[in-house]
């Protein structure tokens, strides 16, 4: 789930045709990163016309699912699954490349989730808040992340191995980070906000760890964003 709130003194309203252009616009498309995820002739106006919206989840050819909706004053909410938890032979691969130093595994583990894929759809989340405030000429008054229906996994990283010091699996079933007053006082930096969600993520899967441990991820996705 990833929710941005805009704040504007004097809002603009886009009708939905212009929605539509703005999300197109805004959204950072490349083989290794994409958000949101959308075929054109598939966005519908919403209720009231107040906003437009997406949804995949009736197409059973998508192994990502996803749903959308951008309002007429910027604000965006977003959902979609874990493509990868229904993936044999992807959980396979992520199983191999994951490597716990204390040699002690979670017979309780359901799946594991990609860290990589994660970090992406997270700081690419961000990007295009950003991206879409501009345009909306507003400044951020929320950014919300969350992850729910996890309790029971693991994460792990299908392109390199990765050592934790203990099988991560969470306990818990629903996480939610919100960005804070604190966080957006020097100006809305996606990289950063994306670096802070992903450590209280960790945390939630019991790996205490820092920003620091994704900065080459979080540098791909700005190079890519550089580009596209």
């Amino acid at each position: 789930m990833f929710w941005c709130k805009p704040h504007a003194e004097r809002p603009v309203y886009y009708d939905l045709d212009e929605c539509t252009a703005i999300v197109e616009r805004c959204a950072l498309t490349s083989s290794a990163v994409t958000f949101p995820s959308f075929d054109v002739k598939f966005i519908q106006p919403g209720e009231l016309n107040g906003y437009i919206e997406y949804s995949n989840v009736e197409n059973d050819e998508e192994d990502t699912l996803v749903e959308w909706r951008c309002y007429r004053n910027g604000e965006f909410r977003y959902r979609s699954n874990f493509w990868e938890l229904g993936d044999a032979y992807t959980q396979q691969r992520i199983q191999q490349k994951t490597i716990y130093v204390s040699n002690v595994s979670d017979p309780k583990c359901l799946g594991l989730i990609n860290l990589v894929s994660l970090a992406y759809r997270i700081a690419a989340a961000h990007v295009f808040a950003e991206r879409l405030l501009r345009v909306f000429s507003a400044t951020v008054d929320e950014i919300k992340s969350g992850i729910d229906g996890v309790a029971g996994y693991g994460l792990g990283r299908i392109d390199e191995s990765q050592r934790f010091p203990r099988a991560p699996f969470a306990r818990g079933n629903d996480s939610v980070y919100c960005s804070t007053e604190q966080d957006l006082q020097h100006g809305f930096d996606p990289y950063v906000m994306a670096g802070e969600t992903l450590v209280a993520f960790c945390r939630h899967f019991y790996w205490e760890t820092s920003p620091a441990t994704f900065s080459d991820l979080l540098t791909d996705v700005r190079e890519l964003a550089e580009r596209f």
